[in-house]
């Protein structure tokens, strides 16, 4: 069997309510599903998450931390495929061309590390916790760093250079590695 090019990391825990949706729009992207690897990071669910990863052909981890940061670097450290990116058990794709999107700016710019999407749809009759977060982000970004939602991009082309194109904009960021 051929390594997948993506690899989607997704922490999850009790998510029954929603994986399945998350999962479903991941095997029906207009993308070779061969080609994608799904690792749901489990914390130990009692409700039938981790039955409804696998009717969804996911790798099923377990994450005996149960937090989601915990769970991505396990996911991280096992996945295989050249591109990883990281889907919350309770996100959609729209768009079912969205891993096209992704794995077309990766080939054009491969310079290119991380691809973060901007902007979350609340389903209708979120909860008012979901719909804040979507529309701040999470309350650890927004008292941190006094980042919300409204002003992100602006923010970001005031700090970084950046080059806009037609569905995207590439910024052109240093990080400090440690040795």
């Amino acid at each position: 069997m051929e390594k997948p090019l993506i690899s989607i990391i997704m922490p999850a825990y009790n998510a029954a309510e929603t994986i399945g949706k998350a999962l479903y729009a991941i095997r029906t992207q207009n993308y070779p599903q061969d080609k994608i690897e799904i690792l749901v990071v489990d914390g130990g669910s009692t409700d039938h998450t981790r039955e409804i990863a696998a009717k969804y052909k996911a790798i099923v981890l377990n994450n005996k931390k149960k937090l989601p940061e915990t769970a991505k670097e396990i996911g991280f450290c096992a996945c295989s495929g050249k591109y990883a990116l990281y889907v919350d058990a309770d996100e959609i794709f729209k768009n079912p061309d969205s891993l096209n999107k992704r794995v077309k700016i990766f080939k054009e710019h491969p310079d290119v590390k991380s691809i973060t999407a901007t902007g979350k749809i609340s389903a209708k009759g979120a909860s008012p916790v979901t719909i804040y977060s979507n529309y701040v982000s999470d309350p650890f970004s927004y008292f941190v760093y006094r980042l919300d939602g409204n002003n992100r991009m602006k923010e970001m082309k005031g700090k970084y250079r950046y080059t806009d194109f037609e569905d995207y904009t590439i910024f052109y960021t240093t990080l400090q590695l440690y040795k």
